[in-house]
């Protein structure tokens, strides 16, 4: 077989090492300028989970489901309003089950999912009912007595906001699922510019069956906007 040369000018070749210079300089200065900006990942976790909690008010969606023998299983995939750090609305299913409540002061309203009837409860606070707290408080999933590691992990756009991903292990302080579950791992999506928490994600394995790994998703979005709940009559 015959080798084709291709000769190219002799002017190509200082021009081409400019060029390859010059996309160094570019992407080295790039780089640096991003390792010098990027604010320390543990403390963009903490101001992003300062500006959630500290928020008067936000919508959010919620998935947790098991990995059970390869198999994924929905516990839950619900839709809150938090109309403030106590009110909220809370729709969706879990176990496979219609549910919709409400929380105003300290009077709860919950939807038969059989005849679709309302009935109100004045003295419940669902906010405190263990069964529900990862429903009716994402959040929980991310409180944590100690980060131990952040990372870094790229970027990418949820919501249409351009987010940083961002690793990290972590104590966790949530006697519910460190009951349950362990080696627990977390993923969040920073918004780049409000550093405020777009997604967060928990993943964990089982302490009686490793196999077996919880994933929780939550993504949160209308931080601080005006939210009014149309409470049902009963």
């Amino acid at each position: 077989m015959k080798t084709i040369v291709i000769n190219f000018p002799r002017y190509w070749k200082p021009i081409g090492l400019v060029l390859l210079g010059i996309s160094l300089i570019v992407t080295g200065g790039y780089y640096f300028y991003l390792k010098a900006c990027l604010i320390p990942p543990v403390d963009l976790i903490n101001k992003a989970l300062d500006q959630a909690y500290e928020a008067s008010s936000y919508r959010y969606t919620m998935v947790s489901q098991f990995i059970k023998e390869g198999q994924p299983q929905i516990w839950s995939d619900v839709t809150g309003e938090k109309a403030n750090h106590h009110d909220l609305h809370l729709s969706g299913t879990m176990l496979n089950t219609p549910i919709e409540m409400y929380q105003v002061g300290d009077t709860s309203y919950n939807r038969d999912p059989f005849t679709n009837r309302w009935y109100a409860v004045q003295g419940y606070d669902l906010t405190r009912q263990e069964l529900l707290m990862t429903e009716v408080n994402p959040l929980a999933n991310f409180n944590f007595k100690e980060i131990f590691e952040a990372r870094y992990n790229g970027q990418e756009e949820v919501r249409n906001k351009d987010c940083w991903v961002v690793d990290c292990t972590a104590d966790l302080e949530n006697q519910l699922l460190e009951v349950l579950w362990q080696d627990f791992q977390f993923k969040f999506w920073i918004d780049q510019r409000g550093h405020f928490l777009v997604r967060g994600q928990l993943t964990a394995r089982s302490k009686s069956n490793p196999e077996s790994i919880l994933t929780i998703t939550a993504e949160f979005y209308d931080y601080n906007q005006p939210i009014q709940l149309a409470v049902p009559q009963v």
